[in-house]
């Protein structure tokens, strides 16, 4: 079940990520929400730690969307926020 969580995540993480490279900021907005929701459901199967790192990367997420700086917040989501969850779940 995890694993079809995990494959759930990436796909719409990915797809924010090009919606975000891309500029298309309302389409992008959307898939973000998602993002988020399906983050709030691994935080109660992640360890103390990894949801401590988790607030940290979305605390830069928000500081990077405030100040309109698509690029980077899509690469905090690609090469941060979806590698944890990746990785986590593959040793898990």
């Amino acid at each position: 079940m995890a694993n079809s969580k995990v494959e759930k995540f990436e796909f719409i993480a990915l797809e924010a990520y090009r919606f975000l490279v891309c500029g298309q900021t309302g389409k992008a907005q959307e898939t973000l929400a998602e993002v988020y929701q399906q983050l709030l459901t691994f935080t109660e199967l992640l360890p103390a730690d990894k949801v401590q790192f988790l607030a940290t990367l979305f605390t830069v997420m928000h500081n990077a969307q405030e100040n309109n700086d698509l690029i980077y917040l899509a690469d905090i989501l690609r090469f941060e926020v979806l590698a944890l969850i990746k990785v986590h779940f593959a040793n898990g």
